[in-house]
């Protein structure tokens, strides 16, 4: 579908920014905000805005977050469904998507240790053990955010890592789990529903936007909409010393949107919205030519559909 240089602008600053007001947005995009509340209406109807959420560090919440990919047998579209709407609907999970290549699905939730870890894949097992041809758990050490660049943000890049854990309060909890549904959503109306001032949760907010609990409040893109496909690259490395390398090769990208660090699964790994499979081939060959005796293989799989975003656990 066709879009302007100004939707893909106002695209660009809810990417990073979706708490802007009309009028923030407006001065930057040079527009009055009511032209910029219709823009915003209009990419929600065509199902380019599909919501707005936002990213925790909940690390600093006490959790570890832990990936499972599942590859699935014996399964009919019914039985698919089910899983996918159990998976959907536990407190620990997410992100959920369904991906095609040698999983069927991928799944990120939190544990506060590695009792709740096994106790959420024993729930799973109990359930669709028998629908289950085989798995891989591996757990997130760092995660590197970086915007959109292909819509035009600025290059950044936001570094999710264990830190000290903050002090919160349930009142901080309430407020992170309705700025984690929806990223908009008013501070005077959670200020109501805990029957306090705006002013008050305006304060515990931008507190906990220093302290990094906060991150990004962004805006749910449909990728597809946007004429992207989205891959996830896995690489196996030989020399682990060009890690620096890779990493600014990658960044440099304006496609890459993750780069992920983890136990247990690749030395290197990073996600990518991007235009065909032609270009992304073209993205492994170049990688592989730069880094002929780093790189020793590498694996990918393309994520179809995301089922669940959301960055709290219910």
């Amino acid at each position: 579908m066709s879009l302007s240089k100004q939707d893909y602008a106002l695209l660009a600053q809810l990417d990073t920014n979706a708490r802007q007001t009309y009028i923030q947005l407006g001065k930057k995009l040079r527009m009055n905000k009511d032209t910029v509340k219709y823009r915003m209406e209009r990419l929600q109807k065509l199902g380019i805005i599909q919501g707005y959420y936002t990213e925790l560090n909940t690390q600093l919440l006490g959790y570890t977050i832990y990936r499972v990919y599942i590859k699935l047998q014996n399964t009919k579209p019914s039985t698919r469904h089910s899983i996918f709407e159990w998976i959907c609907n536990q407190k620990e999970t997410f992100y959920v998507a369904e991906i095609i290549g040698h999983w069927d699905i991928a799944v990120l939730f939190w544990a506060k240790d590695i009792t709740e870890a096994e106790q959420f894949w024993n729930n799973y097992k109990s359930l669709y053990v028998q629908h289950t041809q085989h798995s891989l758990l591996s757990i997130f050490t760092k995660l590197h955010i970086f915007p959109r660049k292909y819509l035009g943000s600025k290059p950044d890049v936001v570094r999710v890592e264990p830190k000290s854990i903050p002090s919160l309060d349930k009142i901080d909890y309430i407020i992170l789990q309705e700025l984690a549904s929806n990223s908009r959503a008013s501070f005077v109306d959670i200020a109501l529903k805990l029957k306090t001032t705006a002013k008050r949760i305006v304060y515990r907010v931008r507190k906990m936007e220093k302290e990094h609990v906060i991150l990004w409040y962004r805006a749910k893109l449909n990728y597809l909409k946007l004429q992207k496909h989205y891959f996830k690259v896995d690489m196996f490395l030989n020399d682990t010393t060009h890690l620096k390398s890779l990493y600014q090769f990658v960044f440099d990208n304006p496609n890459v949107i993750y780069i992920n660090q983890t136990l247990g699964c690749s030395d290197f790994e990073f996600d990518v919205e991007i235009e065909s499979f032609e270009e992304l081939t073209s993205l492994l060959n170049k990688m592989s030519s730069l880094f002929p005796n780093t790189i020793r293989d590498y694996t990918y799989f393309q994520i179809l559909k995301v089922h669940k975003i959301h960055y709290f656990p219910l």
